[in-house]
């Protein structure tokens, strides 16, 4: 079974012999980034919600809060300004993950774009040696073997 180990490691044997790319690490960053963003979706939502049911009561109604196993009353005020801090604070959240999402996706897309122009560099000299046009002898053209090497680098970049 392959398993991801610290560091980035990646192994099938659990041993860590291998490496996992920069890319299969920035599509894991991501997708945790949208868990996250998830739950603290959720949380607004409900928070929002409870703004709203104590929008809703009188000034004299009694407001409890559930500390551990106790119900303790609370003042409809501070409850109120309570929960409207943690709106500010879950709404903040939710700006910075989207502002790291977003720099993640450009880091990502870079990356992909990198590899796609090893790759059609590493075909054009495989369909040109295939036809016999590609001279080693040349100066200018670089080795076939040496662009496949960049494109192992870049993947574990």
């Amino acid at each position: 079974m392959a398993t991801v180990q610290r560091g980035g490691r990646f192994s099938e044997d659990g041993r860590g012999g291998g490496r996992l790319s920069r890319l299969q690490v920035s599509n894991w960053d991501i997708a945790k980034n949208h868990e996250i963003r998830k739950k603290y979706t959720v949380q607004l939502g409900e928070n929002e919600l409870v703004l709203k049911e104590l929008d809703l009561l009188n000034e004299d109604a009694n407001v409890y809060k559930l500390i551990g196993p106790v119900l303790v009353k609370q003042d409809l005020a501070e409850a109120n300004a309570n929960v409207r801090k943690r709106i500010e604070y879950i709404s903040a959240e939710l700006k910075r993950l989207d502002a790291t999402l977003q720099d993640m996706e450009e880091k990502q897309n870079s990356k992909k774009e990198g590899i796609l122009k090893v790759q059609q560099r590493i075909q054009a000299l495989q369909a040109g040696k295939a036809k016999g046009y590609l001279i080693s002898s040349a100066p200018k053209e670089p080795d076939l073997y040496q662009y496949m090497a960049d494109y192992g680098s870049l993947l574990l970049q």
